[in-house]
């Protein structure tokens, strides 16, 4: 891991994505996930089971062709967007760093339509 992707493993960032993972982020958020994404060792896919979730767990292996399916992950279902994507922060923070996110932030609102 590089010293700039150190320097942005903080826990302020991993607070303010859990209180807001959708939306405008702040740029050194936003640079998180840039280099979160980036390092990602598979990528992780967001499948809705019907519109407006509940949402599962998908991940795409490296190197693998595009056309391939995804394999669905062995988690339970994600009620709203906002969990959802907080999942895949915390997956990608722990596959990086080997540990988990700090999470002093509360848990994102759920998504009620």
């Amino acid at each position: 891991m590089t010293d700039s992707l150190r320097d942005l493993l903080r826990p302020e960032l991993a607070a303010e994505f859990r209180r807001k993972p959708l939306g405008r982020h702040s740029p050194a958020l936003q640079g998180l996930l840039v280099a979160l994404r980036r390092q990602a060792s598979g990528d992780y896919l967001l499948v809705a089971q019907r519109p407006g979730g509940p949402w599962l767990l998908a991940r795409r292996k490296p190197g693998g062709p595009m056309a391939a399916p995804p394999e669905i992950l062995d988690s339970p279902p994600l009620p709203s967007l906002e969990a959802a994507e907080w999942e895949v922060f915390r997956r990608r923070w722990r596959d990086l760093t080997g540990a988990e996110p700090p999470e002093d932030a509360p848990p994102p609102a759920e998504n009620r339509a």
